[in-house]
Parts: C-alpha cells; structure tokens; sequence
C-alpha cells in the first residue's frame, strides 16, 4: 500500500513539474524573441545611421506604414512610463544594449530554474529506479 501512495505522489509530483517546465519554456521563448527584436532595432538604427537616404517608411501598426523623412540627427526613445526622449543614435543604441542586458539576465534565470527541474526530475528517477529493484 505505501509503495502506490509513493508511486501517485511521485506522478503527481511529475505532472507538477512538467507542467511548470512547459511555463518555463514558454517564457524563455518569449524572452528570446524579445531579445531577437532589440537585436532588429539595433541593426535598424545601424542602418539610419549609415544611410544618406532620409526617407524611410514608418510603421503605424499592424503591417500599416506610411512615407516618412527623418529630420535630424536625433531619434525619439521611449525611456518608459509614457516618456520620450530625443537621443543620438549611438546613445540610442546603448539604451537598446541595456535592454538586451536585462534580457539575457532574465534568461539565465530562466534556464537555471529549467535545470533545476530537471535535476528534481533525475533525482527523482533515481529514487523510482532504487526502490524498483
């Protein structure tokens, strides 16, 4: 009788596990798409910055973008709480960078929380695999 009452906690315990792994693995997903998407604004203030050309089409949302003229040196940034800022583009980037930082800080706390798990996970087939033979 105590071998099934271990036997339905431990696959309780399993059903738990993976299913905060899955969370886990979505939210990395997630964060490294954010992280992709800094890495596009970079390349993207790169790019205005090495163009003679001043004309560029502009997102308004949703696939929508009209033609627009950047006038300027500057680029407006979004410093966050509704507030924005003009700042060079280098100055710009090194917002972006920061972003980027945060992140990949916020990933690795997310793949040590994943192999945390999954050492639970191991230990725990270890312990089925003990008491097995």
């Amino acid at each position: 009788m105590e071998d099934k009452q271990k036997q339905q906690q431990y696959m309780q315990e399993f059903g738990q596990l993976q299913q905060h792994s899955k969370q886990l693995q979505e939210q990395l997903e997630q964060v490294n798409q954010q992280i992709n998407e800094f890495e596009d604004l970079k390349n993207s203030i790169d790019s205005i910055e090495d163009s003679d050309d001043k004309n560029m089409l502009a997102p308004v949302g949703k696939g929508v973008f009209f033609k627009s003229e950047m006038k300027g040196e500057k680029l407006f940034v979004s410093v966050g709480s509704n507030i924005v800022v003009k700042r060079e583009p280098d100055k710009a980037k090194k917002i972006v960078d920061k972003q980027i930082d945060r992140m990949r800080d916020v990933k690795n706390e997310l793949m040590d929380k994943i192999e945390e798990i999954n050492s639970h996970f191991q230990k725990m087939m270890a312990d089925i695999q003990g008491q097995a033979q």
